[in-house]
């Protein structure tokens, strides 16, 4: 299927080109060439290029490049802000007696020219339809956007006073404390009020002239208005702003970003897909201990509204209404389902769950998709999002029937699954009974998502087209249809670059042992091939900057050198494979707590140790005390003068008594030795004994 935002190389002229736009009828595309000398836009069927695919002379291929996701390199983009009323405008903007049309009010507005315009939009479209595209990457070196480290001389571009003073994290712990009392909370205060309070409360003091008349005198030194404005803007950004000062509501009514309507039809797959999330009724356990109970999952679903089909899903233990678990979720709804089931064991056909597309708009509720969290879907993947009013769950009906409908397989099978009697006096605790972990959970989940993929609608509305082509209305065949029909909805992008963009980030420390990322390590092609782990071992630890997928512990994917690389994990670290990072965590927990108890049984064994050996060492002296007592005293020089001759005594009474006590027949003794033990024989021990240690150097010769 030919989707927008594919890139294919016609293998015959080299070219590559991507999709940009595909007419509703599916007859002809918009496409661009990929080279640096490209013209604009041009048209293109779509029945050459299928043609052309089955003739093995067009192939299609994956992007070379990653660009860095990250919300500070869109910062100040005055690229984007030029092209964006443009870009939407299709396919008016790839028409040329239309462009220049629409090119011309931007022209004037912006005080740019046609050239630059031109240069932007192939930028754009090249790029992959996303505003990162128009990033510089040279904004990528250097420590922009970092906050720097304090020190004694004033940062920043030099006063036109002597009065400034440095920003320490007291003064700007000041400036949040003033924009707090006496900005935010009143609308129609302003900056400079917030600042002339931050002035009197902290950097003014009482003087009393001459006269005795007190007045307020302002310091020497004190912040400067554009040291305040300027980390007013950095403690708070635009969006806190707007909705301290004026509400929440006030700021999704009038001031949130939109892009067209929030409620229209969907007349295609990926016209808009519905997202939600609830609680599941079932407790779960820990997958390395099954005695630990873990709670109940966190359950997110994403239906395509036109089909019904469920595109993507998340099963684990993140909060509800949680940004982290909705963008699990949408990850799952771009990645491969054959790939996705393999994971949890289950073997399916791309048939069976062809759906790994992004949508035109997403339908949320505006809990997790509010601010920050909608910006990042627009600006990297073109998604519109739509949120819902408060209170208001019967609009997203089709994600809403979902999730009442997937438990009831599970439900009546699987322990642990909460019964109405579950509060009731006297009722059954059926947290006891939890046997599921989140894996097991989850396949039965997926089973139960392609049961409901297949299933018969009897509610849905088919259309004249879909009844002419007897279409029987079951989510997959509805979707099958629908992208015959007009896939020009569905937003197709590599896994690698929905990984990049939606992943959480996190730290590693490159040890001499691997890669280390919360207890698990990890190794790549780059620490192999740059040696990491021996300058690690010589040198010293250091931290990485990695994106991980929570529900696939197998992977980390790490920021080197603005690429995006996988490290897996290292061969002998079984006990981390096949689970989770959240069960992991919960495995270092359990492991620190049976250190600790270990530490402190272990610290009671070495007291008791050390008290035994203390008494027993004591008991030792003592006895020793009292026999010197009954021997009669030597010189120093007599009591190391004979060492040798002691050390062989004792050695020849520890044989001794060794044959005395063996019962078996002795072997012969060595050469030598058969005289010497003859002559103990004839006389007592003890009186061999001090015959010996009188005669001292004798005996030795």
């Amino acid at each position: 299927m030919i989707t927008v935002n594919s890139v294919y190389l016609n293998l015959i002229t080299n070219e590559k080109f991507r999709i940009l736009w595909i007419n509703p009828s599916n007859t002809y595309a918009y496409v661009i060439d990929l080279r640096s000398n490209a013209k604009m836009p041009y048209e293109m069927l779509i029945e050459d290029v299928l043609k052309g695919i089955l003739r093995k002379e067009i192939t299609r291929i994956d992007e070379e490049n990653i660009i860095l996701s990250d919300r500070k390199l869109l910062a100040n983009n005055r690229a984007w802000e030029i092209i964006a009323p443009l870009v939407n405008q299709e396919p008016d903007i790839y028409l040329k007696t239309e462009r220049y049309r629409l090119i011309e009010r931007i022209m004037s507005e912006f005080s740019v020219s046609d050239v630059t315009i031109y240069t932007y939009l192939k930028k754009y479209w090249q790029g992959g339809m996303t505003p990162l595209a128009l990033v510089d990457q040279r904004i990528l070196s250097g420590g922009k956007g970092k906050e720097k480290q304090q020190h004694q001389k004033r940062m920043g571009r030099p006063s036109t006073n002597n009065r400034s003073i440095v920003i320490t994290n007291e003064v700007k712990q000041q400036i949040k404390k003033v924009l707090n009392d006496f900005y935010f909370k009143d609308e129609s205060a302003t900056l400079k009020f917030a600042y002339d309070m931050m002035i009197y409360l902290y950097y003014s003091e009482q003087v009393t002239n001459d006269q005795g008349v007190q007045t307020i005198k302002v310091k020497d030194q004190i912040p400067t208005m554009r040291q305040f404005h300027y980390w007013a803007r950095k403690l708070f950004n635009p969006t806190q702003k707007i909705v301290k000062k004026k509400g929440e509501k006030n700021y999704q009514r009038n001031h949130r970003g939109t892009e067209g309507s929030a409620v229209y039809e969907a007349m295609a797959p990926g016209t808009r897909f519905e997202i939600d999330s609830t609680i599941g009724d079932i407790y779960l356990v820990s997958s390395y201990r099954r005695d630990k109970i873990i709670g109940r999952p966190t359950i997110y679903m994403v239906v395509d509204v036109f089909s019904r089909m469920i595109t993507g899903f998340y099963v684990g233990l993140e909060s509800q209404s949680s940004w982290f678990g909705a963008m699990q979720a949408l990850i799952h709804t771009a990645k491969d389902k054959v790939e996705l089931c393999q994971q949890y064991g289950i073997e399916i056909s791309e048939e069976q769950w062809p759906s790994k597309y992004l949508p035109r708009a997403i339908l949320a509720d505006k809990g997790e998709f509010i601010g920050y969290n909608s910006d990042v879907l627009t600006q990297n993947f073109k998604i519109r999002v739509e949120n819902t009013s408060s209170y208001r769950a019967d609009m997203k009906g089709t994600v809403e029937k979902v999730l009442d409908l997937i438990p009831k397989f599970i439900k009546p099978f699987a322990p642990g699954y909460i019964k109405p009697d579950f509060q009731e006096r006297g009722g059954k605790d059926y947290r006891l009974e939890a046997k599921l972990t989140i894996q097991e959970f989850t396949s039965l989940l997926i089973h139960c998502i392609l049961h409901y993929n297949n299933s018969h609608c009897n509610q849905y509305p088919l259309t004249k087209a879909m009844i002419e082509d007897q279409v029987i209305p079951t989510p997959l065949n509805i979707w099958s249809w629908g992208i015959r029909q007009n896939p020009s909805h569905l937003m197709s992008y590599s896994t690698e670059q929905v990984y990049f963009r939606l992943l959480p980030r996190s730290k590693a420390t490159v040890t001499q042992h691997g890669i280390k990322f919360k207890g698990a390590l990890y190794t790549c092609e780059v620490a192999s091939s740059e040696n990491w782990f021996s300058v690690a071992r010589n040198q010293g630890s250091w931290k990485v900057d990695i994106s991980y997928d929570p529900r696939d512990t197998e992977h980390i994917y790490i920021h080197h050198e603005n690429q995006f690389i996988q490290a897996s994990l290292l061969p002998h670290q079984e006990t981390y494979r096949h689970t989770t990072f959240e069960d992991i965590d919960f495995l270092n927990q359990v492991l620190s707590e049976q250190k600790n108890k270990a530490q402190a049984e272990q610290i009671n064994k070495n007291v008791n140790t050390i008290h035994i050996i203390k008494q027993t060492t004591d008991e030792f002296i003592k006895k020793a005390d009292s026999e010197s007592f009954e021997t009669p005293k030597s010189s120093k020089s007599e009591q190391i003068r004979n060492i040798k001759g002691n050390r062989r005594y004792e050695r020849e009474i520890e044989r001794q008594q060794n044959r005395l006590d063996t019962k078996k027949e002795q072997p012969e003794p060595a050469k030598g030795m058969g005289q010497l033990s003859n002559s103990f024989k004839r006389k007592s021990i003890i009186e061999l004994g001090l015959n010996e240690i009188r005669k001292g150097d004798e005996y030795e010769a």
